[in-house]
């Protein structure tokens, strides 16, 4: 293969990946806490030395000064706190701070911990809190349903403590994941902490806001300036894919004459 051509590839493939989470995030800047994704792109070493099996390949200077092009990491995912916004709905909590809320687990994957930052919680038909988009039950501390009185009104504290008539209701489970590298996008804006290795989060270091939302955590003008920049990169790729392959039917179509 042209060596050219397998740079140029490398480098679309790259920014295509690159294009898909940005987009994603950008259809997620309204979406209650939403986490945005990033790529880490980094630079392959030549066949010869990344390539166990090419111990045999006889090295080439110009070639590895070229390096492999670029290979992309597994997405990441950027956990910086999103702005708090007031909505004025009672059932509206937002967490300042680290932490997330814990959802109820679909049945059979129970060991695995379901984690969100969006708090627009509701009273459903059983009197269970849980989520508006969802209907995931919402725990509390010791991992059981959240169940209310939807008649009476819902104070919750900064600790998470629902208090009606005065009297506490209960707490809402505030965690963390023990390992930043078990969790993983569940989809409908939650989480998944594999093994359910989770710790509970006490003191000062979070509170709960009610009557308030956490917003996305996407920052829509630098997200378009880095939409329009992969872009641009992406063209420019995709003009080198061209120019590579009519300099290789310009070899060919030269020494066949040749020839």
């Amino acid at each position: 293969m042209n060596y050219g051509f397998h740079l140029s590839t490398t480098g679309v493939i790259t920014q295509m990946r690159k294009l898909d989470v940005i987009a994603n995030n950008l259809a997620n800047v309204e979406t209650v806490g939403f986490k945005p994704d990033f790529l880490v792109a980094v630079d392959r070493k030549p066949e010869r030395l990344e390539n166990a099996d090419a111990a045999g390949i006889e090295p080439n200077a110009l070639l590895e000064r070229l390096g492999g092009g670029k290979l992309f990491l597994p997405t990441q995912i950027d956990l910086s706190e999103g702005s708090i916004e007031p909505s004025g709905r009672d059932l509206d909590v937002a967490i300042k701070g680290d932490g997330f809320f814990v959802l109820q687990s679909p049945q059979g994957k129970s060991s695995d911990k379901i984690l969100t930052r969006n708090g627009n919680f509701e009273v459903d038909a059983k009197g269970r809190l849980v989520l508006s988009t969802s209907g995931q039950a919402v725990l509390d501390r010791d991992g059981a349903h959240i169940h209310v009185d939807p008649t009476k009104k819902i104070v919750i504290g900064k600790d998470g403590t629902l208090t009606q008539d005065g009297a506490s209701v209960a707490q809402l489970a505030l965690v963390q994941p023990t390992r930043a590298e078990a969790l993983v996008k569940d989809g409908r804006n939650a989480f998944r902490v594999v093994g359910g290795a989770v710790r509970s989060i006490t003191g000062n270091d979070s509170e709960i806001q009610q009557g308030a939302l956490e917003r996305s955590g996407t920052d829509p003008v630098r997200t378009l300036a880095s939409l329009i920049a992969t872009t641009r990169a992406l063209e420019f790729g995709t003009q080198m894919l061209r120019t590579q392959d009519e300099m290789t039917g310009r070899l060919f179509q030269t020494y066949g004459r040749l020839s």
